[in-house]
């Protein structure tokens, strides 16, 4: 319970920092990733392929929510280093490691999607397994390859805690679309409410569960702060 609390702590303390990462950074990479993965899904299908607008969905999905979990990991390194958490040093953060992530993320992508479409228990496997890399690589300051297999080694004696939270942000994320997408799709025939909903999701979800995984990240690998803030401050 204690934990929960200073996931939440960070999330609510820092909210206005979120929403300004929200609407400069998360925003127009959702809706890029939003639009990409709606051309390929009507290419394919279009084609009579719909496994392959699911396989360039999952694809750039993956790239995409790897790169978007960064400025939320930064917040999180800047806290437990006792550091000021400002928008600067967050926006830098990003930028310091959007390259490496965006990279192993389309090799991280490409495995999963190629397992999810083709096998699925190994995809899911190699989406548990590997999903941490980017902590790895920003909190550990791994470097490229490296992020995957410190994530490996770091999930593999705590794979149940982390399939579980994947499994209810997805959950979470599948449950409001459907719910929220199909009222909005019903009284209008356009996909902008579609892509507004898929958004507000995003912009307030998808940071908690980062900050919660990159805490957890701290206290499974032993990071420790600069300043004494280390995994026993939120045990």
């Amino acid at each position: 319970m204690q934990f929960l609390k200073e996931v939440w702590s960070i999330y609510w303390g820092h909210k206005k920092l979120i929403a300004l990462v929200a609407l400069f950074i998360l925003t127009p990479l959702a809706v890029l990733n939003f639009f990409i993965s709606f051309s390929f899904q009507y290419y394919f299908t279009f084609l009579f392929l719909p496994i392959g607008g699911d396989f360039m969905q999952s694809l750039f999905g993956l790239i995409f929510l790897s790169v978007m979990e960064i400025p939320f990991i930064c917040l999180v390194l800047s806290v437990i280093r006792n550091e000021e958490v400002v928008f600067g040093r967050v926006v830098k953060g990003f930028f310091d490691h959007v390259v490496p992530i965006y990279f192993i993320g389309c090799l991280y992508g490409l495995m999963v999607s190629m397992g999810l479409v083709f096998l699925i228990i190994p995809g899911l496997l190699l989406l548990i397994f590997l999903a941490l890399f980017p902590q790895a690589l920003i909190m550990e300051d791994e470097k490229w390859f490296g992020g995957l297999r410190r994530s490996f080694i770091v999930v593999k004696d705590h794979f149940f805690p982390v399939m579980g939270i994947l499994l209810l942000l997805f959950g979470v994320e599948m449950l409001l679309k459907t719910v929220l997408m199909g009222g909005a799709l019903f009284l209008a025939q356009t996909y902008l409410p579609a892509l507004l909903i898929n958004l507000a999701l995003h912009l307030t979800a998808f940071p908690l569960f980062t900050i919660w995984l990159s805490l957890l990240y701290v206290e499974w690998a032993g990071v420790e702060g600069d300043m004494g803030y280390n995994s026993e401050h939120i045990a």
